[in-house]
Formats: C-alpha cells, sequence, structure tokens
C-alpha cells in the first residue's frame, strides 16, 4: 500500500511560519500555482492560522504518520480484512482519503493550538462576553481571540491575546493575572483596562481605569526588556517595530471628557493626568508646575466652564493660574 504524505501540509505550515529559505519559497510559490487544489489547500491553513494562538511546540509527523501506515497494515494482515480483500481494493482510495484527513487534524492539532492549551475563544462575528475560572469578564471585540491552558488559576493566571478587548480582572494578590500579546506582557492582580493589540498593529495600547498595571517588553528568547507602571488614567504604548514602551495620559471611562465638554469625571487621577485631559478636550496648551505633577485628585465637574474648573483646583491646591489666549499656565 502506498504510504500516506504530508510534504504539502510541512510545507504550507513552513510558509506561514517563515522558516522556508528564499530557493524553499520560491519552489513552494510555483507549487501554490500549479492548481487550485493547491491553493485551496493553502486558504483553508491560512485560515486557521489566523484565527488561533501559535505555539513554539515541535509536532512530530513522522510519528504520526508511521503510526497510521503501522495500522494500516495491521488490519491489511488481519483474517477479516483478508476474507474482504476485495472489498477493500475497491474502496481504498476512499480509506487512504480518510487517513489522510486524519493526518491533516492531528498536525493542525499540534501545530496551532499546542496540546497544552484547554480553552480558545474566538469572536468571529461579533463582540463575545466570555467569564473565566477565577472571575474575571472579559468582552472581547469582532475578531478578538484569547486562550489559557490547563490548570488556569491552580497555579497562575496566563492567558494569550489578540485583538481588542475589555478587561474587568478579578482581584487575586497571590496569582498576578499575566497577559501575553505577541513580545508585549500586562501583568495585573485585580483591575479594569482595555487593551488594543491588534494583529499585525503598529502599536499595542493599554488604557487603564482602575487599579495598578505593570507592562513589559520581551524579546523573542522571553526575556524581559522594558517595563513601565500604569496608574488609572494612564496609557502604555507599545511600539511593535522597536519593542519600545510609552506612557501617555489618556481621557476615558473613569478619567472621561464629554464631547460636548459638559461632564468631566476625573477618579484619583493625578493633575497631570487633569492637564492633559483638558489640554486635549479643549484645545490649548497648558504647563503645569512640576511639583504639581503627582499630586491626585477625584472630581466631577458637570455643566462648568473652563474657568470654574481652574478656580476649583486653585482653591484646592493652592496654585496660581495664569491664562493668555490658549496658553494656560499653572504654578
Amino acid at each position: 500500500m502506498k504510504e500516506l504524505s504530508h510534504i504539502n501540509q510541512e510545507r504550507i505550515i513552513d510558509s506561514l511560519q517563515v522558516r522556508l529559505s528564499d530557493e524553499e519559497q520560491r519552489e513552494f510559490d510555483l507549487w501554490l500555482d500549479d492548481s487550485e487544489n493547491n491553493k485551496s489547500e493553502y486558504e483553508t491553513l491560512k485560515k486557521i492560522w489566523k484565527y488561533t494562538s501559535h505555539t513554539d511546540k515541535e509536532y512530530d509527523v513522522e510519528a504520526a504518520l508511521e503510526k497510521v501506515n503501522s495500522k494500516i497494515a495491521s488490519l491489511e494482515s488481519n483474517s477479516i480484512i483478508t476474507k474482504r480483500q476485495n472489498w477493500f481494493s475497491r474502496h481504498k482510495t476512499h480509506l487512504m482519503s480518510a487517513a489522510a484527513v486524519f493526518i491533516m487534524g492531528l498536525i493542525l492539532s499540534f501545530a496551532f493550538f499546542g496540546k497544552d492549551h484547554s480553552t480558545i475563544y474566538l469572536a468571529e462575528n461579533s463582540d463575545k462576553t466570555i467569564e473565566l475560572p477565577d472571575g474575571s469578564e472579559i468582552i472581547l471585540s469582532k475578531d478578538a481571540s484569547l486562550s489559557y491552558k490547563r490548570g488556569f488559576n491552580t497555579k497562575e493566571r496566563k492567558v494569550e491575546f489578540s485583538g481588542q478587548a475589555h478587561f474587568d480582572i478579578a482581584s487575586n494578590p497571590n496569582k498576578p493575572f499575566i497577559i501575553k500579546a505577541n513580545n508585549m506582557i500586562v501583568e495585573v492582580l485585580g483591575t479594569e483596562f482595555d487593551i488594543d493589540a491588534t494583529k499585525n498593529s503598529e502599536k499595542y495600547i493599554v488604557n487603564l481605569f482602575s487599579g495598578k498595571v505593570k507592562m513589559y517588553s520581551i524579546d523573542n528568547e522571553g526575556n524581559q526588556q522594558e517595563q513601565i507602571i500604569l496608574l488609572p488614567g494612564e496609557r502604555g504604548i507599545y511600539d511593535n517595530a522597536t519593542h519600545r514602551l510609552e506612557r501617555k495620559y489618556q481621557a476615558s471611562s473613569n478619567n472621561s471628557v464629554s464631547s460636548e465638554h459638559e461632564i468631566l469625571d476625573f477618579n484619583n487621577v493625578t493633575l497631570l493626568t487633569v492637564a492633559e485631559s483638558l489640554s486635549e478636550a479643549y484645545d490649548i496648551e497648558i504647563y503645569l508646575d512640576e511639583k504639581f505633577h503627582n499630586l491626585r485628585i477625584t472630581a466631577r465637574f458637570e455643566n462648568e466652564t473652563l474657568e470654574s474648573i481652574f478656580n476649583t483646583m486653585a482653591a484646592i491646591f493652592d496654585m496660581q493660574i495664569v491664562r493668555i489666549g490658549n496658553t494656560v499656565t499653572i504654578r
């Protein structure tokens, strides 16, 4: 009986993982253009590749093929199969096709999902709300994916993530919640934040609303590089090209400014965050003396003028505010 072949699937996987040399890639491109069946097979694997979490685990294709071929040989030597040899010969092609599909399934299972992954969530057509075993709630935006391994919430809380999502993480000081998105890591104890880690985007963004978040980058060997700590109202940015981290200030949710500037809601944020938010909302330049940067405020301003907001801040923090045109100096 003819041995089963895995060469096509292996070539496709190597191409998707960018493991082919230039010469091998040229040969692969020629194979791809050779028939519609080749293109169809490639597109099927590519789609699975797009929506799954990749692992670096190797899968033993040869061993899998050897097992199937050994099973076929065993069946052929069996007396029952021998008695029905004519029937087997007539249906050999169909049996071979079924075995090939089985092998392809094994290859995909090891190559794309990894034997250690127990749960994978995909938000294919619309937003998807999920609750993890630790009680954390995550709202995945369309096309986002999240996966975690067996044993989640027993020794650690670690997930792999791609896309956009809102995270509301259950507090557990003994088990930090760790999110891996490519070479960016976000580590939290219990807090609320958004992540935009859309595949192939230039930058990943983390907007923190409450609690504290440690954000750091790693190299391809998993070694930690830069690190920053985010506080409420702050935004962390990871650059996929330079692998650098940057901290900025955001105007959203617990640190919110309405589109009509009628309501401003600040929840335990620094005055530097407030200055950034007002500057962005009212299109003005604000220069805040460094001695005020880390002072914090919790306040809600509703239907108040900008001058009234500045007067309130001046009274609370004993500061002088001078406005000339679109420039405000606070000292």
